[in-house]
């Protein structure tokens, strides 16, 4: 599992390279040539398990597992669980940000969004707080 992992998290990385055109690589430095690094439990992971992967606005990759939710900033996790933080569940299945940026996440136990003083639930959403969210998309409007 942790292998795969690793396959995953580096393939993550490497492949937006391939898709795009990013002008602060050096045009003839071979891919083989750039450092590539992958990360696990004993680096800071919530768990090796992944089940969903986001990137804010601000820059953070986000990691949800089934044991938390992994922030990460380029060079550590801060992990969030529902012990240390507003989440309903540490189990955090899917993610997706709306049009304004805000990270939304749905867990074992409903919806949960992030704001100004970590995260909370969604008092709209409230009848969805025993069900399991698998699926978070946005609207046409980006809502």
């Amino acid at each position: 599992m942790r292998f795969f992992l690793s396959i995953f998290l580096s393939l993550l990385l490497v492949l937006p390279i391939w898709s795009q055109d990013y002008s602060g690589l050096a045009s003839k430095k071979k891919l083989s040539q750039y450092i590539l690094k992958n990360w696990t439990s004993e680096s800071g992971l919530a768990s090796e398990s992944v089940n969903d992967l986001v990137q804010t606005n601000d820059g953070y990759i986000w990691v949800a597992t089934y044991t938390g939710l992994a922030r990460f900033d380029g060079n550590r996790f801060t992990v969030y669980t529902s012990h240390n933080s507003g989440l309903e569940s540490s189990n955090v299945l899917r993610m997706n940000t709306d049009n304004q940026g805000t990270l939304w996440l749905g867990t074992l136990h409903g919806v949960v969004v992030q704001n100004t003083n970590g995260f909370g639930s969604v008092p709209a959403l409230a009848k969805v707080k025993d069900l399991s969210i698998e699926t978070i998309i946005n609207c046409q409007n980006g809502d």
